[in-house]
């Protein structure tokens, strides 16, 4: 099986030992999200990063459902700016379709950050295009 994880292809790259490297993949969960499904509520504290497989999530900002800020599709990674910049999440996330997600503990991510560059970059780019979207959007 292709691995699609983009954030484990990116910590290959990157200078973990093999041992490091397989507790990183032994501590990722496999999750399916179906239509509707809450994957994390805004004010929840932050404790994983998703990559996103097939499907696609919305975020939403505000009470009873509030309104779409952006949407999130294979590839992507959710959770970066929220680990760097606070303890909670700043939006609900919730599935549209049948949603398949890896995630990382944060404490796992962070680790994984020091020693991969690449990673942080991938990830600092998705955030830039994901920024650049919700402005797009205010206008």
């Amino acid at each position: 099986m292709i691995c699609t994880c983009s954030i484990l292809q990116q910590a290959r790259a990157g200078d973990l030992s093999d041992d490091e490297f397989l507790n990183i993949f032994e501590s990722r969960v496999m999750q399916t999200f179906y239509d509707g499904e809450e994957i994390f509520r805004e004010g929840d504290a932050i404790e994983r990063i998703y990559c996103i497989h097939s499907g696609n999530i919305l975020l939403l900002k505000g009470e009873q459902g509030g309104h779409v800020v952006d949407s999130i599709g294979p590839g992507e990674l959710l959770g970066v700016a929220s680990i760097f910049s606070g303890t909670r999440w700043s939006t609900t996330a919730k599935a549209t379709g049948t949603l398949l997600a890896c995630s990382l503990p944060r404490q796992t991510f962070m680790m994984l950050a020091a020693h991969c560059p690449a990673l942080m970059l991938h990830a600092a780019e998705q955030t830039c295009r994901r920024l650049d979207r919700i402005e797009m959007a205010m206008w």
